[in-house]
């Protein structure tokens, strides 16, 4: 039973699953597509680059849903940019 205490807090607990459901599915379209176009070692490092700019993302719960593809395509950014990626075509399959 919620309290009028605990309120504020299951809002954002609502909130943060909403987010996380949507992220996984973001960053698991990004990876399967890195995966299909590239290596399992190109994968990784899109997973860490994702993370990486998801954990500089300002976002907060009053949004209805942060756009995840902004942050797909920062990590996708900086694969091209350290050269992970070595054509537009490469960077277009992978957003």
């Amino acid at each position: 039973m919620r309290t009028k205490s605990s309120e504020p807090y299951a809002a954002v607990q609502d909130c943060q699953a909403k987010f996380i459901v949507t992220a996984e599915r973001e960053l698991s379209a990004f990876l399967a597509a890195i995966r299909q176009e590239f290596t399992a070692e190109a994968a990784y490092r899109a997973g860490e680059y994702w993370m990486d700019a998801f954990k500089r993302a300002d976002f907060t719960c009053r949004q209805t849903l942060p756009d995840w593809r902004k942050i797909t395509i920062a990590a996708a950014s900086r694969m091209a940019i350290e050269g992970v990626l070595q054509n537009q075509s490469q960077l277009a399959a992978a957003i």
